[in-house]
């Protein structure tokens, strides 16, 4: 076994801390308040909402119907947006006694159980990587999309251009293209930056728990089971799971409803303008998929937990209790019982995130999908 150094056991929280920062949401000292840029976020929040209010009316009225259904997704999508924004920046107590708890039980392991070391700096790695893999991927979409309209633009003369994620154009006079352009990179921009640290801060503590839970696994496959070590571990993984149910139940819940409906609307949309050769249906197949992806992360979040939690009782059972004294077996025997019981994110009892959820939102919205052509709505 390598030897693990003092920096793979630190406490892998300065990506999340300095993405939650960045985007307003809270400051990264407590107590700190990040004058220097809030004014910029709050500026720039509220020109989002007028901006998409106006817009929404002007196309109500001025616009195709196509245009009309576009605007109205992305003014839902903004009170989408602000309930991420407001669940951190005005639950800043709630949010840093969150990451007090995962700090207090990552610092105790890392103290109290050296023979762990190896398996701890792999955990750390996984939250980074999985840290910076979401970021990107959202960051990645507002250059990603511009390259390709771009592209487009360079082949059709100056009155066909189109805005750079080719859905809908707040100022549709030529001479305002690059206006145009810049309102709406703004306002994708910040709208991924939103998403994609609320995504990730709710993936990042599943995932730390996960990997307390694989600790104790490991613990309790060992041939020397310490009872009391494992019992203060599992005690202190309920609590903070609960905390992370607490925090987050609300937005999963939210992200897991609003994809279903969003995103058949979408692929319906897709289909319609693949079907009459519209370029705008690149655009809105990009941010279809984005769409798709906010659902998929957040049911993956209570995937890790569920199936590490259920690994836990195979992991008691598999240890060798049995040559262990009367006294350490009871104590298993508690540990057991309460193991039994499958730790489960959920939203108040009403349903449960997990990758068998994803696969019924995916169901659903084909079944929306379904519908609409059915009915065969002309959106274009």
């Amino acid at each position: 076994m390598g030897k693990v150094s003092k920096e793979d056991l630190a406490f892998p929280v300065d990506l999340l801390e300095i993405a939650v920062e960045f985007s307003g949401m809270a400051p990264r000292v407590p107590g700190v308040k990040p004058w220097y840029y809030m004014p910029l976020v709050l500026l720039a929040h509220v020109i989002y909402v007028n901006g998409y209010l106006c817009t929404s009316l002007y196309l109500l009225s001025e616009r195709p119907f196509f245009d009309k259904m576009e605007s109205l997704q992305c003014f839902l999508s903004l009170f989408h947006m602000f309930a991420k924004y407001c669940n951190v920046h005005y639950n800043t107590s709630p949010y840093r006694r969150l990451l007090a708890t995962a700090r207090h039980i990552w610092e105790e392991g890392v103290r109290l159980r050296p023979q762990y070391h190896k398996l701890t700096a792999d955990i750390a790695n996984e939250a980074k990587l999985s840290m910076k893999l979401i970021l990107l991927l959202f960051a990645g979409a507002v250059p990603t999309s511009s390259v390709m309209t771009f592209i487009y633009n360079m082949q059709v003369e100056s009155k066909d251009r189109e805005t750079l994620y080719m859905v809908w154009d707040p100022v549709p006079d030529e001479s305002w293209y690059w206006t145009s352009c810049l309102y709406e990179g703004s306002v994708m921009a910040l709208s991924l930056m939103l998403l994609a640290t609320s995504l990730a801060a709710c993936y990042w503590h599943c995932l730390m728990a996960a990997g307390q839970m694989r600790v104790l696994q490991t613990m309790l496959e060992e041939d020397k089971v310490d009872i009391k070590a494992c019992a203060i571990l599992h005690q202190n993984i309920l609590g903070y799971v609960k905390q992370i149910q607490d925090y987050f139940s609300g937005q999963m819940f939210l992200e897991v409803v609003l994809a279903s409906l969003q995103n058949s609307m979408r692929a319906y949309m897709c289909m319609k303008m693949f079907s009459n050769g519209d370029p705008k249906a690149i655009g809105a197949s990009f941010i279809l998929v984005l769409c798709m992806i906010g659902p998929f992360i957040v049911c993956l979040s209570g995937h890790v937990v569920t199936d590490n939690s259920e690994k836990v009782f195979i992991a008691a059972y598999q240890g060798k209790w049995y040559a262990s004294d009367v006294r350490d077996q009871r104590g298993l025997a508690i540990i057991s019982t309460m193991a039994t019981k499958i730790i489960r994110l959920h939203y108040r009892g009403l349903l449960d995130f997990n990758m068998e959820r994803y696969s019924m939102v995916q169901q659903a919205t084909y079944s929306y999908v379904t519908l609409l052509k059915g009915a065969d709505v002309d959106l274009v």
